[in-house]
C-alpha cells in the first residue's frame, strides 16, 4: 500500500513524537520542514536525511543486499534514501519484510506512505483538520488531540460498499 500527499501550506509541519515502538506519530500538515521529536536511542522508527529527501523507516528489511545498499549505509533508513534516490518510489515494490516506510521530497514537497504488502507492519491514519496523522498503533491515535474515536459512518458505509475513498 503505497500513496503520496503533495504539501501545498507553509504552516505547520512533518513531525515524529515518540516514544517509539509502534507508539509513534507522524504529523502531516503543510509544510516544508520535518521536525522529529522525543527519538530515543533504541526508536522502533529509523531516521536517514540530507538535503532533497528525509526517510523514516519502521520495521524489519529482509532483503537489504538485494538492493545494493552502498557499503557505509548504517542502519535500513540509510540504506532506503539511497535507493530512493536512485530508483524512486518504485523502490516499494521490491523491498520485503514487514514495515512502514514514510518519504518526504523536500524540493517537490510530497510526503510518501507505504507498508509492507502483507499488512504485517501496522499502518493507521487518521485526519484532524488540516493535518494528517500515521501510527503504528490505533491506541496511539486515539490519544492524539482531534482525532475522534469510533467509527465513522460514512467511512463505513464505503467501505462495505466497495467504494474507496480517494487520499
Amino acid at each position: 500500500v503505497c500513496f503520496m500527499l503533495s504539501l501545498a501550506a507553509d504552516r505547520g509541519g512533518v513531525r515524529s513524537r515518540g516514544p517509539w515502538h509502534h507508539d509513534w506519530v507522524l504529523e502531516l500538515s503543510g509544510s516544508a520542514q520535518l521536525r522529529s521529536r522525543g527519538e530515543t536511542p533504541g526508536s522502533s522508527l529509523l531516521r536517514a536525511e540530507d538535503e532533497q529527501a528525509v526517510v523514516l523507516f519502521a520495521g524489519i528489511l529482509t532483503n537489504t543486499r538485494e538492493l545494493d545498499p552502498p557499503r557505509k549505509a548504517g542502519t535500513a533508513a540509510d540504506v532506503l534514501l539511497h535507493v530512493f534516490h536512485r530508483d524512486g518510489m518504485s523502490l516499494v515494490s521490491r523491498l520485503r519484510g514487514p514495515f512502514a516506510l514514510f518519504v518526504y521530497e523536500r524540493g517537490s514537497r510530497r510526503f510518501w506512505a507505504a507498508r509492507d504488502h502483507v499488512g504485517q507492519q501496522p499502518l493507521y491514519v487518521a485526519r484532524t483538520g488540516s493535518s494528517w496523522l500515521f501510527s503504528g498503533s490505533p491506541i496511539v491515535l486515539d490519544r492524539e488531540p482531534g482525532v475522534r474515536s469510533g467509527a465513522d459512518p460514512v467511512a463505513l458505509s464505503e467501505f462495505l460498499c466497495g467504494w474507496y475513498p480517494a487520499v
